[in-house]
């Protein structure tokens, strides 16, 4: 019994990922990637979200007060991709995260099948106190 209800359920997953389920139940699927990582996109891949391609490295406050975020993206995909990701930079950190202080678009490009490709950016905003460096959105293009 046990056994048939594994196979029903790997089953049904498949079929979602081959594109065969309903858009609702995709949607679902999407949502809930969207919600593990906290991270959006426009992106219906569900079998290699870009969410899942990402690396976030540190957020440093440099000597003079710029913050810096970097990491990296790994092309899981069969082509080359170019990414764009949103990253922002919030007041305090933990639970205590306050207002946005700075947000932008960094791009990616030609991240080669099976490769992995660092990034940052940085900003002149010279905070107070502690900060949090996010990304909180990423789209993956074809290339």
């Amino acid at each position: 019994m046990v056994f048939t209800v594994v196979v029903v359920v790997s089953l049904s997953v498949t079929g979602l990922i081959g594109g065969k389920g309903s858009r609702a139940e995709q949607d679902e699927l999407l949502q809930e990637i969207e919600d593990e990582y906290r991270i959006a996109t426009s992106s219906r891949d569900l079998e290699r979200p870009p969410q899942r391609d990402l690396r976030l490295g540190s957020c440093d406050r440099l000597p003079d007060g710029t913050v810096r975020v970097n990491g990296s993206v790994t092309n899981y995909t069969e082509t080359t991709a170019r990414y764009e990701l949103t990253a922002v930079v919030r007041e305090g950190s933990g639970d205590d995260q306050g207002a946005e202080l700075a947000r932008t678009v960094v791009s990616v490009t030609d991240v080669p099948s099976e490769d992995t490709v660092p990034w940052s950016t940085a900003w002149e905003i010279r905070p107070s106190g502690s900060v949090t460096c996010k990304v909180i959105r990423i789209e993956r293009y074809e290339q």
